[in-house]
């Protein structure tokens, strides 16, 4: 009975911090309307999937963007390379 009731306690705590996980993943996803101009210029091949996109992915796309203008034009093309083929 014991052994039970604490298998069950565990299963229990292990669904509680699943749905956690899952609530905070989309919970600090960026919402595509919440970037710059200048944001959404250089993400343009991600504006259709963005919102699917998990959130680290998000956030390192954004830095990414936000690095745009201070690069020299062989570092653009490069990054730029990378954009124009998006990850599933």
């Amino acid at each position: 009975m014991r052994n039970t009731l604490t298998t069950a306690i565990t299963l229990i705590q292990k669904l509680i911090i699943l749905g956690l996980l899952i609530f905070s993943s989309h919970a600090f996803s960026i919402d595509w309307q919440s970037l710059s101009g200048e944001e959404q210029k250089v993400l343009k091949p991600f504006a259709n999937k963005w919102s699917a996109l998990p959130e680290i992915r998000q956030q390192k796309l954004r830095r990414a963007a936000s690095r745009w203008k201070s690069l020299n034009p062989k570092q653009k093309k490069r990054l730029k390379k990378t954009f124009s083929k998006p990850k599933p």
